[in-house]
């Protein structure tokens, strides 16, 4: 997907994008991409983008990586600041230079230990609370360093499913009473958590939540909602 910055987005071409490895269960080395469709798909999200009044920041593609269209991964912003990842695969590794490169103007800050971004830390929109997940691609210690460096807490979520490696897999916040949820995706501690968080969770089949991304959207203001097609129901 892509992320949010104080109106802006920030995205990056898919001229690059293919399968070149597997690190996560959507992968096959056996499929080819569309890249046609690619382009189109990633056009018509830029539109959508555009039609809602963000400005949109396009950072070029890398040959060679070709994950680095997923530009949620490579950071989290928050406030104005910038927590870098430090990406679990090395084949992503490389990633995380170009997007420091582009979001130089902002206080940048890196960890110690893996940390992928706002693939595992999400924020709320509506009530700026923030909701780290770990266990799969993140280290949950990252989160001490953050919590000092943005001074907000964040709730911390352990993600226990190889289908959901990332928070944004598993979890959809649509406003600060509202959550779409893959429940098994999480240990029962952190799910009880989560019901303590939001008064209504909307349970979604881990079928759906694979097939159809049904827990992978973008929400700004608990009201307009960018989500895969066939998760729209």
């Amino acid at each position: 997907m892509s992320s949010k910055q104080q109106g802006q987005i920030l995205m990056v071409k898919p001229d690059f994008f293919e399968i070149q490895y597997q690190i996560n269960p959507y992968m096959d080395l056996n499929k080819k991409i569309d890249t046609k469709k690619a382009v189109a798909q990633w056009e018509q999200i830029k539109k959508v983008y555009e039609d809602w009044g963000y400005q949109i920041k396009v950072l070029e593609a890398v040959e060679g990586l070709p994950d680095m269209v997923f530009s949620a991964n490579q950071f989290f912003f928050y406030q104005g600041k910038i927590i870098l990842s430090n990406m679990a695969h090395p084949e992503r590794r490389g990633e995380v230079a170009y997007f420091e490169q582009a979001l130089k103007d902002y206080p940048q800050y890196r960890v110690e230990g893996k940390f992928e971004g706002n693939g595992d830390l999400i924020t709320c929109f509506t009530s700026g609370r923030l909701f780290g997940g770990f266990g799969k691609r993140t280290d949950v210690a990252v989160y001490d360093l953050i919590e000092k460096k943005l001074e907000v807490p964040i709730t911390r979520l352990e993600l226990i499913d190889e289908r959901f490696y990332h928070l944004d897999t598993c979890l959809f916040i649509l406003n600060g009473n509202t959550a779409i949820v893959a429940e098994n995706a999480f240990t029962s501690e952190s799910f009880q958590i989560l019901q303590k968080s939001f008064s209504e969770l909307i349970l979604v089949d881990p079928v759906e939540a694979q097939a159809a991304l049904a827990c992978n959207g973008f929400c700004p203001d608990g009201k307009r909602v960018l989500i895969e097609k066939k998760a729209h129901k």
